[in-house]
């Protein structure tokens, strides 16, 4: 398994709660980017904890926005 993301372990450390809902809300409160997995956790990147922790000078980019397919639609167009 990668290690892209915290561990259940590491999440359970930085927001000392157990459950995932709890651990979303110290996530959400502190103002850390996540996402929730089909399982209802907590993902954080190890590049943002790295960023919030001050071990990265530079936010990691947010994979949530949309590609920019603009290359590819005006080049079909031509």
């Amino acid at each position: 398994m990668s290690n892209s993301f915290l561990t259940k372990e590491e999440l359970i450390e930085l927001t000392d709660r157990q459950l995932p809902s709890k651990q979303i809300e110290w996530l959400k409160r502190n103002g850390w980017k996540y996402a929730v997995s089909a399982a209802g956790r907590p993902k954080v990147s190890r590049d943002f904890f790295d960023f919030k922790m001050g071990r990265a000078t530079d936010e990691p980019p947010d994979l949530a926005q949309e590609p920019n397919f603009s290359h590819w639609i005006n080049k079909e167009q031509k």
